[in-house]
């Protein structure tokens, strides 16, 4: 289900602000959810928890490779391998994070508890989770090995 009608479904938007809200996209290409805020319609929860409510999308290795080790080693190292994740973007009110089980409310919930702000999940591969934990912590341990000389 696409955002537009998840809000519409959850009463946040009504028909006619879903069909302006529409019209705004065709002719500017903006994301619907930037479009519903800048008209003022909906709050950035509702349209943080109406992405959450949109089917998972996927990252992959080329995605993973591209993960920032500053942005990613704040979620502990050993937090990532037992949920099997790497945050990828974390912003004031919401994180994307890799996950292979995106699907898990139970670690969606832990990651929330630890970044402090909702979590949209995105489904990776196991193989391509590790590899990119590789990389990213393997900044952390030649930092603290320079530090420790």
């Amino acid at each position: 289900m696409k955002l537009g009608q998840i809000l519409l479904h959850q009463r946040r938007i009504d028909r006619d602000q879903l069909r302006e809200a529409l019209r705004r996209q065709r002719n500017t290409g903006r994301p619907i959810g930037e479009i519903l805020l800048g008209m003022g319609v909906v709050a950035r929860d509702d349209v943080i928890d109406g992405l959450l409510k949109q089917p998972t999308a996927a990252a992959d290795a080329e995605t993973l490779r591209k993960a920032r080790p500053e942005v990613a080693q704040r979620l502990p190292r050993e937090i990532s391998e037992r949920i099997d994740a790497v945050l990828l973007v974390k912003r004031k009110s919401w994180a994307c994070v890799a996950m292979s089980d995106p699907l898990s409310t139970a670690s969606r919930a832990q990651l929330e508890s630890i970044l402090g702000v909702a979590v949209l999940p995105v489904a990776a591969l196991s193989s391509d989770l590790a590899e990119a934990r590789a990389r990213i912590y393997a900044a952390t341990a030649s930092a603290d090995d320079d530090r420790s000389r």
